[in-house]
């Protein structure tokens, strides 16, 4: 913790005060910095380490040019992590910083104790760090570009996730994946014949009759077929279990599958 005595002895006393309105939270850490500082942090989602991505250097540079024309201004961010991780800015005046640690402490409260984030890890900066040196070492590996485009193709849907998987159960424990059947393995479509005398079998049933019959029947399996059988929130996961990951183990997909079908304050 770097910040000069004035702010950690007002950091006690405000704790103090969150304390004695019923506030529990985690340890909190407060780490003074720049307003580049602050912009590269921001940059990384709030996390001091990330994976080497473009898009990090891209919303540097949005959130650097937004601060330096005045169109807004980050005061604090804040980690869901224990011990809480808290950015406060050097230019802020004194009564900005007070602002700042009371909101960070409802802040850390409310991470501890709201169901949305109680199935959340509280080791995210560890975490991060660990994924980050997972994909530096993938790179180093396969090649800089071929994980870059992966992660561009990942990137690309990361707003098609479902948030709410860790806490709501959308799937029973005992759904298997499941896999669309070749033709030749569905139940054989039964047409059923007018009842008929042997001799006069053809002239009731004639084969123009089954046929169409038949057509009808494929007709209405294929519009009851659902691909996925069930709607599917998460698009990842969706492509995880169903997308092939080579061209020796592609899958037959249906004919209808290939239709389309952390805490920061600005001001």
């Amino acid at each position: 913790m770097n910040i000069p005595h004035e702010l950690d002895d007002l950091k006690e006393e405000i704790k103090a005060h969150a304390i004695d309105c019923g506030l529990d939270f985690f340890d909190v850490v407060f780490e003074l910095c720049t307003y580049d500082q602050i912009n590269q942090i921001a940059s990384l989602g709030g996390f001091p380490t990330r994976y080497p991505h473009w898009r990090f250097g891209m919303d540097y540079e949005k959130i650097g040019k937004s601060y330096t024309w005045g169109l807004s201004k980050i005061y604090e961010m804040v980690i869901n992590n224990d011990p809480c991780y808290a950015y406060l800015m050097t230019s802020n005046p004194l009564v900005d910083q007070k602002l700042v640690m009371a909101h960070v402490y409802a802040h850390s409260d409310f991470f501890k104790n709201n169901a949305f984030f109680s199935h959340t890890s509280r080791k995210a900066i560890d975490e991060m760090a660990n994924h980050g040196a997972r994909v530096r070492a993938h790179a180093e590996r396969f090649g800089h570009e071929n994980v870059e485009d992966f992660l561009d193709c990942c990137l690309s849907i990361e707003n098609l996730i479902d948030i709410h998987s860790m806490g709501i159960r959308r799937r029973g424990e005992a759904r298997a994946k499941t896999r669309f059947l070749e033709q030749s393995e569905e139940e054989p479509l039964e047409v059923r014949r007018i009842k008929a005398k042997d001799y006069m079998d053809r002239f009731i049933n004639p084969q123009e009759f089954i046929a169409a019959k038949r057509k009808e029947l494929e007709d209405a399996r294929a519009k009851q077929k659902r691909f996925p059988p069930e709607p599917e929130r998460d698009v990842l996961l969706f492509l995880l279990e169903y997308a092939p990951w080579s061209p020796g183990s592609a899958r037959s997909w249906p004919s209808s599958a290939r239709r389309p079908t952390t805490s920061r304050r600005s001001g």
